[in-house]
């Protein structure tokens, strides 16, 4: 493990620290050193209250280590105030001094600042600055590697601080321990994943509820298109019923026309204008269709013309292309056969051909195979674009073939209409008598009302665009139903996530795995310490729900009560277990302060167990600059030969009397 050097401190205006200020050198002490104090500003006839020394400040040596590094105070840090810290008197120009390692860290107040230096040298100038702004104080705890809390624990030791973790409850125990081991951070990261968790549930449940109203609105909407539909059937029916109501009064009326022989011409007469009518109607949609098919007609022919000028020109080149064929193979036959008859001639003795004749012959076949296979290539394309014309042309063929007889059905048909309708017309209308023409004229109006009821019940009802409304809204909150479905899986699928990290960095998760593991560790260390303090004659182990048990060494089956052992046994143990959990704290950080402060460890402690607090020391001081601060007579006469700094009050301020050895 590294070792954080802490060289010296200094202070002014700092707690009971005066103007002229005070400075403490750690590197030329021995390893033991007892803090002593002098106060002077208490009744000088009473010897005994002024060697005892209360409110001289011995305490404040580590406060300035500790408020120099972290800005903080040892004794109620969150009680005391900032401005607490600067000397009741100076009230101002407050300024300590840290040199750790090769570190110069100065703070101070009225005005306020916060620097640090880098220097194996000792040369603290702009060069050697590191000093960051606002980020100063973390670059600071980043390089010291611990938490204010942490360092604290592991700095000093005090009758009121973690030394007495065995009188804390399962709660607080588990805080202490975590926050040694730096897992502070995790319950952070817990209450976060948390809150996380808490506010995705709300999400979800603000979804939920969003997702329901949404439902509602469109189970509504869908209600409210059935009403309307019901409403337009309703409608409808009622025009049917109207129109029934009409065609029945017609059809009485002609009845009632048709019972005399006039009032059956008249009958025929208006039946024939009727139909006139309805004969003049057709014509304009069958004209239009005869003019439609004549006209496509017309057009299949020009294109039939110019499809079969087309074939015309590619039979005439297919024509070309067989004679050339032809003509092609010719050459090649001759060719072949004035190769085969050169061979025959070539002479028996010497071997002699016609040579020039032969490579003519040969070049010429291989020229005019080429252009057969080309010529044989192109027959097909043009066969293969032949074949396509013929097929083409003989679809043109029937559709005219329809077309035609289309067109003359169409133009019989407008004939045959004409002449239906001069028929028609042909009929006269007979004299009627008065009683005649009122029923004439009732009838035409309950035509008229026919038609009009007829063309009401067959156009848009009232209810159209109500109905096409009601289906958009429809339509809109079923597809907001959907998205809010989307939007509340989302919500949900981060659920799992949260509650992953709440579990993991809960009680139960990563501070607990990580306790667990260094339970057999911290039991070893705790035997180790108890050796020191109490020769080894009890043992104390934790569970890894750091609750204690008790024995006696060697074991006699009788655990021991904690609040049922005298004050100095609680006490020794729980400064074993302070200095078991600061092993484990160094462990953890892979490094320690060169310094620790003892300060009155001895309370409430006999003679016989101020011996083992005395081995302790000791055993410390092999590691680590050991400070002392104690009124027991019996650790004050062990420590007798020890180096001390000895402190002096007077006028409200603390000033060094000496740093000597006894």
């Amino acid at each position: 493990m590294n070792k954080l050097r802490i060289k010296s401190c200094s202070a002014k205006n700092f707690l009971c620290f005066g103007p002229e200020g005070v400075k403490f050198d750690f590197t030329a002490m021995d390893n033991v050193v007892l803090i002593r104090g002098d106060n002077l500003d208490v009744d000088p006839d009473n010897e005994e209250e002024r060697r005892a020394s209360n409110g001289v400040g011995k305490s404040s040596i580590p406060e300035i280590i500790i408020y120099g590094l972290y800005g903080k105070t040892i004794k109620h840090p969150k009680k005391i105030k900032v401005d607490d810290v600067i000397n009741n008197q100076s009230k101002k120009k407050c300024e300590v001094e840290v040199l750790i390692d090769d570190y110069r860290i100065v703070r101070k107040r009225e005005p306020d600042s916060l620097k640090i230096w880098q220097s194996a040298e000792g040369i603290w100038n702009k060069e050697t600055e590191l000093s960051k702004g606002s980020g100063t104080q973390k670059f600071i705890e980043d390089k010291l590697g611990y938490t204010y809390e942490a360092f604290s624990n592991l700095f000093v030791f005090t009758d009121n601080n973690a030394g007495m973790f065995l009188e804390c409850d399962a709660a607080n125990k588990r805080k202490i321990v975590e926050n040694m081991l730096f897992l502070d951070i995790y319950r952070d990261y817990h209450e976060n994943a948390k809150n996380l968790r808490n506010l995705a549930k709300e999400i979800v449940k603000d979804k939920g509820r969003t997702l329901e109203l949404a439902l509602v609105e469109s189970e509504n909407a869908k209600r409210r298109i059935k009403t309307v539909e019901d409403q337009e059937i309703a409608w409808k029916n009622a025009k049917q019923n109207e129109l029934n109501s009409l065609v029945a009064k017609s059809t009485a009326k002609q009845a009632e026309l048709a019972s005399s022989d006039i009032g059956n011409a008249v009958a025929k007469w208006q039946r024939a204008q009727e139909d006139i009518t309805a004969f003049q109607a057709e014509i304009p949609d069958k004209e239009e269709k005869l003019k439609s098919f004549k006209d496509a007609l017309e057009d299949t022919r020009l294109k039939q013309d110019k499809l079969k000028t087309a074939k015309a020109a590619l039979e005439v080149s297919t024509r070309q292309l067989k004679l050339d064929l032809m003509q092609t193979k010719s050459v090649i036959t001759s060719n072949t056969q004035m190769l085969s008859d050169i061979e025959l001639r070539r002479c028996q003795n010497c071997n002699f051909a016609d040579d020039a004749a032969l490579e003519r012959s040969t070049q010429v076949i291989e020229k005019e195979t080429a252009q057969l296979e080309l010529f044989q290539n192109t027959l097909l394309k043009e066969q293969s674009d032949l074949d396509k014309y013929n097929d083409n042309l003989a679809k043109m063929a029937d559709i005219i073939k329809i077309a035609e007889n289309r067109s003359r059905d169409l133009a019989n048909d407008i004939d045959t209409i004409r002449k239906q309708i001069i028929n028609l017309s042909r009929i006269e209308k007979p004299e009627t008598s008065a009683n005649e023409k009122v029923l004439e004229e009732q009838l035409n109006e309950l035509k008229n009302q026919i038609t009009n009821k007829s063309n009401e019940l067959s156009g848009p009802s009232p209810f159209v665009k109500i109905l096409e409304e009601t289906i958009k809204e429809s339509k809109l909150k079923s597809k907001e139903c959907e998205d809010k479905k989307i939007e509340l899986d989302d919500a949900n699928k981060d659920l799992p996530y949260y509650e992953f990290w709440v579990k993991a960095f809960g009680d139960n998760g990563i501070r607990k795995f990580v306790i667990d593991g260094i339970i057999p560790a911290l039991n070893t260390r705790i035997s180790h310490w108890l050796q020191f303090l109490i020769d080894g004659k009890i043992t104390l182990n934790f569970d890894n729900q750091l609750e204690e048990t008790i024995h006696r060494n060697p074991p006699d089956g009788d655990k021991f009560v904690y609040y049922a052992m005298s004050g100095g046994e609680r006490r020794r143990l729980n400064l074993a277990v302070s200095q078991a959990f600061a092993h484990m704290m160094m462990l953890n950080s892979g490094t320690y302060p060169s310094l620790v402060f003892l300060d009155e460890v001895t309370s409430n402690v006999d003679p016989i167990g101020v011996q083992g607090i005395y081995n302790m020391i000791m055993e410390l001081a092999k590691e680590r600059q050991v400070f002392v601060t104690t009124h027991d007579h019996d650790l004050l006469e062990m420590l007798g030969g020890c180096e001390s700094i000895n402190l002096v009050k007077k006028g409200g301020f603390t000033t060094i009397k000496s740093t000597l050895k006894n």
